[in-house]
């Protein structure tokens, strides 16, 4: 049985309207914002309880399409 997940990793169109999203209905709170490279993505990293939810936005090439 599944007892705890360490991170998810989610491509989105906008970062910054997802993290909302999370936010609003999740309570979700921004503990860091980065890139990936080799992702190719622009990231911000929510706090979800104990996991963390990394909102990924495509930005050039990478993994992350």
């Amino acid at each position: 049985m599944l007892e705890r997940v360490d991170r998810v990793q989610l491509v989105v169109r906008d970062r910054g309207a997802a993290a909302r999203r999370f936010e609003d209905l999740l309570g979700a709170r921004p503990v860091r914002e980065a890139d990936a490279a080799y992702l190719g993505a622009r990231r911000v990293v929510l706090a979800l309880g104990e996991s963390e939810v990394e909102l990924c936005e495509p930005a050039g090439a990478g993994l992350a399409r």
